[in-house]
């Protein structure tokens, strides 16, 4: 998402100074994707270099700790949802 070959990615709730790290499904394994129904899965070769600083915005967890990116959860197909463990309302870093 930043334009830089990646083999995962670390993602954050923040809130202030607290901070948590976005947990997958109990389920999930390395390499699951994450989708968001309803929108077109985008291939790695279509993502520009300035993908993540227009999306990064967009990101947040819910009032029910979600991760989100505007109304669409962060699901892993078939496993359930990103969560994080009490951010409220938090950007995703």
């Amino acid at each position: 998402m930043r334009g830089i070959f990646s083999q995962g990615m670390l993602m954050c709730a923040v809130d202030g100074d607290k901070l948590e790290i976005l947990k997958p499904p109990p389920k999930s394994v390395p390499g699951d994707r994450i989708i968001f129904d309803g929108t077109p899965q985008i291939q790695a070769k279509e993502i520009k270099k300035d993908y993540f600083a227009k999306i990064s915005p967009h990101l947040k967890t819910s009032d029910r700790m979600v991760a989100m990116l505007g109304d669409k959860p962060f699901s892993v197909q078939g496993k359930g949802l990103v969560v994080c463990d009490t951010l409220k309302r938090a950007a995703i870093r």
